[in-house]
């Protein structure tokens, strides 16, 4: 088998199949962050967590094990202590090694614009969890839809919900899929969810939850799993982070 051929697509990641299955998810961020030429303001810190936290949770929900966070920043290494020093942060709390935070920065030519860069290097210890859904499972959002500019984001947003609690839940081997929301929003990483499982999603009427709204940063995530393990789960995590039903599952 060719290392071509080896390289496949899954939603937003790219996994890697050898001897073991690697998956690969990465983002940036541009123009946002507490930088002179800024166009967004925002605290370096918040910067960091948000543009970390998307590719960590893409790795997170197709059930690897984050291993490696390799950061690409637009600014010298002085002014950057604080966004790198946020990296490493974020990177303990989704289960990786200080030595797999990595990165590189500009030191040859004067910036002063925000310029973030992040790729995230994970394991698949077991079986890939995307597009694991059944016909019949329940697919819950935890956290709620929230974006900048129209939303004030900070890291620890009563809305956003924390890396830790999707750990959590992955852990308990009850879910069978997982999905961050993105900027195209709830309904479409719904379908997302379902097209990749080969099932069709039923809407739950009446919906209190902004289903086209941009999810930002990630700041809420998709579950499925059988409709009788949602207490067990419900009770894993703080009762103040947002659960709301939202489809069910059913053969095309």
């Amino acid at each position: 088998m060719t290392a071509k051929s080896r390289v496949r697509s899954m939603r937003d990641l790219l996994v890697f199949e050898s001897d073991r299955k690697l998956v690969l998810a990465c983002d940036s961020v541009g123009g946002i962050g507490a930088r002179p030429g800024d166009t967004f303001a925002a605290g370096e810190k918040d910067t960091a967590y948000f543009a970390a936290r998307v590719p960590l949770l893409e790795v997170l929900c197709a059930g690897a094990q984050p291993l490696m966070l390799v950061d690409t920043l637009c600014q010298d290494i002085d002014s950057a202590a604080t966004v790198i020093e946020e990296f490493r942060a974020i990177a303990a709390e989704a289960g990786i090694n200080a030595e797999g935070v990595t990165g590189s920065t500009e030191d040859n030519v004067e910036t002063s614009v925000t310029g973030i860069g992040v790729v995230v290097i994970g394991e698949i210890m077991e079986e890939l969890l995307s597009g694991g859904a059944n016909s019949g499972d329940l697919i819950v959002c935890v956290g709620w839809p929230r974006s900048a500019p129209a939303d004030r984001l900070y890291k620890e947003h009563p809305d956003v919900v924390p890396i830790s609690a999707i750990r959590t839940l992955l852990r308990s081997g009850l879910l069978t899929d997982a999905l961050p929301v993105g900027s195209k929003g709830l309904e479409w990483e719904v379908e997302q969810l379902s097209q990749s499982a080969g099932l069709s999603a039923i809407w739950i009427d009446n919906q209190p939850i902004p289903v086209r709204k941009s999810g930002g940063p990630s700041s809420c995530v998709l579950l499925s799993f059988a409709p009788e393990n949602e207490k067990e789960l419900h009770l894993m995590i703080d009762s103040s982070i947002p659960w709301t039903r939202v489809a069910t599952l059913e053969a095309r």
